[in-house]
């Protein structure tokens, strides 16, 4: 959710959320709005496991030499 200057709240949509966590936009999440964003708060971004994973392969790559 967001806090507007105002002081109202406005809740994300789906597609908010999912590129805040750099899913791409044709990715599929179903159900509730509530199950989606749980689905995706419980999610790791796409970004970060892409570059940790990268980072491990690097250094199980150099390990082995």
């Amino acid at each position: 959710m967001v806090r507007m200057a105002d002081g109202t709240i406005r809740y994300l949509t789906v597609m908010e959320a999912k590129r805040i966590q750099t899913f791409p936009d044709d990715y599929i999440i179903t159900g509730s709005w509530g199950e989606a964003m749980r689905q995706l708060g419980n999610a790791v971004p796409v970004q970060l496991a892409y570059i940790i994973g990268d980072s491990v392969l690097k250094a199980l790559s150099l390990s082995a030499n």
